[in-house]
């Protein structure tokens, strides 16, 4: 009987022992304030950017005036890839229901730079719609996120044969400063500035100086 007794003992104590701190981690639970996910603060900060560049570029850019808007959709596309995942259900949404041909290209355009593989549905839908720009710009975009494996494909990868690479464009688009925006003037020396091509290279215009002739050509997408 002593025995028994003598065992008790110490598992009673640490019975005791583990109540008494269960009970003191939710004492210092209930002091603290309850504050919200940084992450969904994140995701929420996020979805509110997408919003107001999808609103501004509704309100302000125009196809009739492409040279006074074509800063509003450069502004809004870069606001949009640094949003990142959280815009991509709004752009969705846009490329199936917007009013215009234009609007729903720009969101294809712009999906392709972000090559969230959770767009690949709506953009395959998206290559279907009865337009001329949206199923080129969507088209793109698929080829973008499935690296030569879309369906349909494009033209692009069978004229140029590179395998096109979302990465240094998004990264370049993340990096871009708004305020370089029309710095560029007839009759000046272009300011410098690095570009990546469709297959990841990049070149910059200071390093070809006095070596190659330079000449931009943007074959689509360039209003």
């Amino acid at each position: 009987m002593k025995r028994v007794s003598i065992m008790r003992v110490p598992v009673l104590l640490v019975t005791l022992i583990l109540l008494a701190d269960a009970v003191r981690a939710q004492d210092d639970t209930k002091k603290k304030p309850s504050e919200p996910s940084k992450s969904a603060d994140t995701i929420a900060s996020a979805e509110k950017e997408a919003l107001e560049a999808l609103a501004k570029y509704g309100k302000e850019w125009s196809n009739s005036d492409r040279q006074r808007t074509w800063k509003v959709r450069m502004e809004c596309m870069v606001r949009l890839v640094k949003a990142g995942p959280p815009a991509v259900p709004f752009l969705d949404q846009w490329m199936r229901l917007g009013r215009t041909p234009h609007y729903r290209a720009f969101a294809a355009q712009t999906l392709g730079f972000l090559a969230d593989p959770s767009a690949r549905p709506a953009l395959a839908e998206a290559a279907k719609q009865k337009s001329d720009i949206v199923p080129m710009f969507a088209n793109g975009a698929l080829e973008r996120i499935d690296r030569l494996e879309a369906t349909p494909k494009t033209n692009f990868s069978r004229t140029w044969g590179v395998k096109p690479d979302p990465e240094p464009i998004r990264r370049a688009i993340l990096e871009y400063d708004l305020a370089r925006m029309d710095s560029a003037q007839v009759g000046r020396a272009a300011p410098d500035f690095a570009l990546a091509d469709t297959s990841g290279k990049t070149w910059r215009l200071s390093e070809l100086k006095g070596k190659k002739t330079v000449v931009l050509v943007f074959l689509f997408g360039d209003d």
